[in-house]
Parts: C-alpha cells; sequence; structure tokens
C-alpha cells in the first residue's frame, strides 16, 4: 500500500489524475488519503486533506451547489452524485487528521452542505434535471450519499431518505439498507 500510494503520489499518471478537477482528481484526493492513513503516514495525509477545501471544492462547486464539471457529462447526475460521495468521503477521511471540511465554505458560499441541499429538488421532484443522462437513473442510488451525510455530518440530511423510494429490489440496498 505503501509502494502504491508513492506511485500515486510520483508517477506522471498518477500526478495527472491529481491535477484532474473533477470526479478524477476527487477521487485521487480520496484514495490517496486513505492510502496514507492506512499506512500511517499522517503528514502526507494531512497535506492533502488541507488542500482539499481550495483544490476540490472551491474550485468544482459553484456558490449554489452545483458541479459543473460533471453537469457537462453524458451521465451528469450519476457523475454529480459520485463526486458528492467522493467529497463525503473526504469529509470523513480528513477528519482523523484534524481537518474540518465540513464547515469549510468560501466566501461566496461553495461548501458540502450546497452540495447536498443541491440535489433535494430533484429528489423531491420539485425541479427537473435538465441536464444530459444518457442511462436510466434510480433515486435509490442517492441513498449512500444522504446515509453517510445524515450520519456522520447533519443529522437532517435523514428527512431527505425518506423521500427516496424503497424499492427492495434495488442493488443499493445490498450496501446501503433502507431506513
Amino acid at each position: 500500500m505503501a509502494d502504491y500510494l508513492a506511485w500515486n503520489l510520483e508517477s506522471k499518471i498518477g500526478k495527472d489524475e491529481g491535477k484532474a478537477g473533477n470526479n478524477h482528481g476527487t477521487y485521487y484526493d480520496m484514495q490517496a488519503i486513505a492510502l496514507a492513513l492506512y499506512t500511517r503516514q499522517l503528514e502526507i495525509a494531512k497535506k492533502i486533506a488541507q488542500n482539499v477545501s481550495d483544490v476540490r471544492i472551491a474550485s468544482q462547486v459553484e456558490p449554489d451547489g452545483a458541479q459543473p464539471h460533471e453537469l457537462g457529462r453524458t451521465n451528469s447526475r450519476g457523475y454529480s452524485v459520485m463526486n458528492a460521495m467522493g467529497f463525503v468521503n473526504l469529509t470523513l477521511l480528513s477528519r482523523h487528521v484534524g481537518e474540518d471540511l465540513w464547515t469549510f465554505e468560501t466566501e461566496d458560499g461553495r461548501s458540502l452542505a450546497k452540495v447536498l441541499d443541491w440535489f433535494v429538488p430533484y429528489i423531491r421532484e420539485e425541479k427537473e434535471w435538465t441536464w444530459q443522462q444518457i442511462h436510466d437513473y434510480k433515486s435509490a442510488s442517492y441513498m449512500p450519499l444522504y446515509h453517510l451525510a445524515a450520519a456522520h455530518l447533519d443529522a437532517r440530511y435523514t428527512d431527505i431518505l425518506a423521500d427516496l423510494p424503497t424499492d427492495k429490489k434495488h442493488r443499493i440496498h445490498l450496501t446501503c439498507p433502507a431506513v
């Protein structure tokens, strides 16, 4: 794991992923922090975590919570939710090195809370999703995101879970049972 982390941090491929301004960069940071924590390289984990607010949240999130890099993709909803899940996981991992990404907010309002709140009118079908989404998207796919957010960041997200379908046949219930 230490060798893999070193390869991620030092190789051209790894460095390029680290520079990505979309979900690739988010998941690169998430993986690097997890590997650094696992291999007890806390200085590396802390250094990456300290940059997440400016390098990821401030640059990938609009003041209203939209994620334009993900909304421009052919599966915009899926990528937007996936990137938000990466942000939540980064927040949880960063706590292990004393970094609180949950309370981070730019002067113009960019924050993880805004990302989570941005989805709510689409979950509740108060707004129609107008970006390209070439694959069917199941509302139950929001479950892991809001389960984690409700359990670890802000209990108010429990209310969102009540708005999601409880179709027990959806694969998401294998890892995230409906409440």
